[in-house]
């Protein structure tokens, strides 16, 4: 190696004296390359030679003296661990400084989470919301007894959420673990940036729900002649689509239902310019954190992080425009009782002059309706199955008179109709 070194040194000189006289002489660009070109094959010589010392007589010692230059003692190579603990805390507190920051500058954001938080587990640990003793649904009486009382009635269930896309599917660890991971990473982002949005409470629609409600729309705006559907059907598409006699359209206070009706019932938001009502007694029955609503009483929502990157809906100026938050009167208590706000809904709907009504809510919700307005002995696949996501049913809802005078509803379940999606009745195992 060291007669490596002695030819390198002396093909550095043969260099160094070109490059120093060319330079010292201040001679031209293309002298000075004209010299160095000819010191060139000189210098290449001699190495030549070098290398084939070291070929023939010292590579047999050139591993061992490689090893030695590359040798590093433990002690300098050795992680710093009091430099490295001084590190991390040092980022901690910046990090921990920005997020103290963000709290204060987003304070009033805060504090509001910070309360639906709590509230959140007080539902979680003492909610009675699905607890009522059955509903005495009366008989429906034949067609030849005279007038009764009725609403047409339209239920478009939401498309799926953000809760529904991490809770919902496959609880294998390998997938589940990762959804959650992004779902919390979401959500601590939407904390500390002090946006009125959540990925858990409240949660919006979803991509995937999102795309579920266009597939709505898209059926709706298709060209099937009225004259291709059944009678009932058709009442009930005219009526999403908004023809026909006019419409009161009522939506959950949960954003997933609003934007799911927002953007499935586009068309007839733009031809009838109406408002949609954010009704209370539509939100879903649950004791689940998702089941809160995010919105102030007597607010509009704001849109989701979902909704704002729709590609062709404005939903911020539908938001805006065409809600009316004047019955919003915030959350359910915790002592809250389902079946209230069903019997709720029917007293509300069969207050209204127009007899069509559109509801968008929840699977729950419609599912419980179903059970507790249907007899006993029907056998609809709404009282056990869930509507799909996006799906819609129309009905005929009647409201009887008891002996003592006070009112009870009934469905009549021969109006019943499946517009759009269908149940999501689960098949039994073949043995």
């Amino acid at each position: 190696m060291q007669t490596v070194n002695n030819w390198a040194e002396q093909g550095k000189a043969v260099l160094g004296v070109a490059c120093g006289g060319v330079l010292a002489t201040g001679e031209t660009v293309a002298g000075t390359l004209a010299e160095l070109w000819e010191a060139l094959p000189a210098a290449k010589s001699r190495l030549a030679n070098g290398m084939a010392q070291v070929v023939n007589g010292d590579v047999d010692q050139l591993p061992g003296k490689l090893a030695n230059v590359l040798d590093v003692p433990w002690e300098d190579a050795r992680l710093d661990t009091d430099s490295l603990l001084s590190l991390a805390l040092g980022y901690a507190v910046i990090i921990a400084a920005a997020l103290l920051i963000c709290l204060i500058i987003h304070f009033p954001s805060v504090l509001y989470k910070m309360r639906l938080y709590a509230q959140g587990m007080m539902h979680l640990l003492f909610s009675t919301d699905k607890k009522w003793k059955p509903y005495a649904t009366p008989a429906v009486p034949p067609a030849e007894a005279g007038y009764v009382p009725f609403r047409d009635i339209v239920f478009v269930r939401h498309g799926e959420s953000t809760w529904n896309d991490t809770f919902n599917r496959s609880k294998n660890p390998i997938y589940f673990i990762p959804r959650l991971i992004k779902a919390w990473a979401y959500e601590s982002w939407l904390f500390v940036s002090g946006r009125c949005d959540s990925w858990f409470y409240d949660s919006p629609l979803s991509a995937h729900g999102t795309g579920q409600a266009e597939e709505l729309a898209a059926f709706l705006a298709s060209a099937i002649p009225l004259q291709d559907y059944t009678a009932k059907q058709s009442k009930f598409v005219t009526m999403l689509k908004g023809g026909g006699t006019p419409a009161v359209h009522a939506v959950s206070n949960l954003r997933r239902a609003i934007s799911t009706n927002a953007i499935a019932l586009q068309e007839r938001l733009r031809v009838t310019g109406e408002k949609m009502v954010m009704l209370p007694a539509l939100q879903e029955i649950s004791r689940n954190i998702d089941t809160l609503s995010l919105t102030p009483p007597g607010t509009t929502p704001v849109p989701s992080w979902v909704d704002a990157s729709h590609p062709s809906l404005d939903l911020g100026a539908v938001f805006a425009d065409q809600i009316d938050a004047s019955l919003h009167n915030g959350n359910k208590p915790v002592r809250s009782c389902g079946l209230d706000r069903l019997v709720g809904f029917c007293d509300w709907a069969f207050d209204q002059r127009k007899t069509n009504i559109i509801v968008g809510g929840h699977s729950l919700w419609f599912r419980a309706f179903f059970n507790e307005f249907l007899p006993a002995s029907s056998t609809f696949a709404g009282k056990s199955a869930k509507l799909r996501n996006a799906g819609a049913v129309g009905f005929t809802l009647l409201r009887l008179r008891r002996s003592d005078d006070s009112f009870a509803y009934a469905i009549d379940e021969s109006s019943i109709t499946e517009i759009h999606g269908g149940f999501d009745v689960k098949k039994s195992k073949s043995k």
